[in-house]
């Protein structure tokens, strides 16, 4: 494990009961790429609030999806995933923790975890990295986070960046030496996965 100190701690809930998954994770795919280049830390702990998760998001959560999200995390943007904590999952999503505890390498599954709610997860992360307004003592709230992120990912600089991605950044098939390894891990090519489900 790391030390706390040396960890980027990121909080992340859901607001929107109309809110596409698809649309989040390439958001923090966005966020992901301007971490690359301005932060340095030794691990990441995710903290998930699931409190206003609808049937309609969970059923956006597809094993394809978490595949192809869980592959991009780990292999595209090589974050070291240190803990996944989980506030407030309704019943409804554990079959699809399930599914994703499947599709994880054991380590990182058993780095997910699971709270009734904000009181609990003050026992295993400090109370002194959370916002205000769920029980922190961080000088700050969720929405003057949320507002700082904005305004960065839309700053005229990193507008540009994204933009110019598509043209700057590509693959040139033709020079690669070993087979893709993402068509194995999706099936697309070679030999199709067998997912097993209990």
């Amino acid at each position: 494990g790391c030390l706390l100190t040396q960890c980027l701690f990121s909080l992340s809930r859901i607001v929107n009961p109309d809110m596409v998954v698809l649309d989040v994770a390439k958001l923090g795919f966005l966020m992901g790429d301007y971490r690359l280049l301005n932060d340095v830390t030794h691990g990441d702990h995710w903290i998930l609030d699931f409190s206003n998760a609808t049937m309609n998001h969970a059923l956006q959560f597809t094993p394809m999806l978490i595949s192809k999200i869980y592959y991009f995390v780990t292999s595209c943007h090589a974050i070291k995933i240190k803990g996944i904590h989980l506030v407030n999952v309704p019943v409804f999503g554990h079959s699809i923790l399930a599914l994703a505890k499947k599709i994880m390498k054991p380590k990182h599954a058993e780095r997910l975890h699971l709270y009734d709610g904000f009181e609990n997860i003050f026992n295993v992360l400090p109370r002194e990295i959370f916002p205000s307004d769920i029980g922190g003592t961080a000088n700050t709230t969720v929405q003057e986070l949320s507002d700082a992120w904005y305004e960065t990912l839309q700053s005229e600089s990193w507008k540009r960046f994204y933009a110019n991605q598509d043209k700057n950044f590509f693959v040139d098939e033709s020079k690669r030496i070993t087979p893709s390894k993402i068509t194995d891990d999706f099936g697309v090519e070679g030999t199709f996965r067998k997912l097993e489900l209990d």
